[in-house]
């Protein structure tokens, strides 16, 4: 998409749609029992596995989609420099 280029009609509407049913699908899937309040027992990885997993991932991303976007920029000003081939 060309700068300052507008999506199409639609675009916007189509995700908020998606989101929606997302949320509602997921929690129509959810069973909810009342009870005194204390969390069932937990099955899978521990909550410090998990941040760290999750900090990990992020970083990653986060890096990768920096350097996209310093070689888009650098590609856009016609400039040689680039960070990632």
């Amino acid at each position: 998409m060309q700068p300052g280029a507008r999506p199409k009609p639609g675009y916007r509407q189509a995700g908020s749609a998606a989101v929606c049913g997302m949320h509602y699908t997921g929690m129509a899937a959810v069973t909810m029992i009342p009870g005194n309040g204390q969390a069932a027992g937990a099955t899978g990885f521990s909550p410090e596995i998990m941040a760290v997993l999750i900090f990990g991932v992020t970083s990653v991303l986060l890096v990768f989609l920096l350097i996209i976007n310093v070689n888009q920029v650098a590609d856009h000003h016609g400039e040689d420099t680039v960070v990632f081939e």
